[in-house]
């Protein structure tokens, strides 16, 4: 999960799940495929994920401070 303020270049997407732990989950793209996801209101117990983002390393390469994470 990264800070949702460090992540730049995607579009939100009209794809919502929900997950019994974490809550509702929002997505976001890159032209047009969802690419990764955060919870705007986490369940009780999961408020440490507020703000955060986490994506779907199968689709994207993600480099953080030029560190293939």
């Amino acid at each position: 999960y990264l800070p949702q303020d460090d992540v730049t270049g995607l579009t939100g997407s009209d794809t919502v799940t929900e997950c019994a732990y974490k809550g509702v989950a929002r997505y976001l793209a890159v032209g047009g495929r969802d690419v990764a996801w955060y919870y705007p209101d986490p369940l009780p117990g999961m408020e440490a994920l507020a703000g955060l983002v986490s994506f779907f390393t199968e689709h994207v390469d993600v480099t953080l401070d030029g560190v293939d994470v």
